[in-house]
C-alpha cells in the first residue's frame, strides 16, 4: 500500500483518548469532545470522514497480522490477555517505556525494566496508573 501520513501541531492539551477532541484540537480548536453524533466516522476533521486509531494499536497491529490473533491473546492470562505499552516514570533506577503482557504484575514490571525504586521497595510512596 503506498500513503501519506501527515504530522499536524494541535491547539493545544485535549482530553486524552477523546477521539473528538482530538479533531477538535487538530482543527486549531479548544480541546473538548463533541456532541455525538454525528460520528467522525461520518463527520471528522474539517467535516470529512475520519478514523482516528490510537497509536499503539496501529503499531501492534501488523505483528497480529503476521502472527495471528491466537497468538497475541496467547500473551497475558484469561481475560486479561495480549501486550501493553507502560510508561514508568519517576523514582525509579531506569525510567522506560517497555512493551509488556497486560497481566504482568506491577512489581515484576518496574523490576524487569525500571531496575526497581530507587532506594529500594520501602521508598515507594505511591503508584498513579493511568494512560
Amino acid at each position: 500500500y503506498d500513503f501519506d501520513v501527515f504530522m499536524h501541531r494541535g491547539a493545544g492539551a485535549y482530553i486524552c483518548g477523546e477521539e473528538t477532541a482530538l479533531i477538535e484540537s487538530l482543527e486549531g480548536k479548544q480541546g473538548k469532545p463533541r456532541l455525538k453524533p454525528p460520528f467522525p466516522a461520518d463527520v471528522g476533521v474539517f467535516g470529512c470522514p475520519t478514523t482516528v486509531a490510537n497509536v499503539e494499536t496501529v503499531a501492534v497491529a501488523p505483528t497480529i497480522c503476521r502472527r495471528g490473533g491466537s497468538w497475541f491473546v496467547g500473551l497475558g492470562r484469561p481475560r486479561n490477555s495480549g501486550t501493553k505499552l507502560f510508561n514508568i516514570s519517576g523514582h525509579v533506577n531506569t525510567p522506560c517505556t517497555v512493551e509488556e503482557e497486560m497481566s504482568i504484575p506491577l512489581k515484576e514490571l518496574i523490576e524487569r525494566h525500571a531496575g526497581g525504586i530507587v532506594g529500594g521497595w520501602d521508598n515507594l510512596l505511591a503508584v498513579i496508573p493511568g494512560g
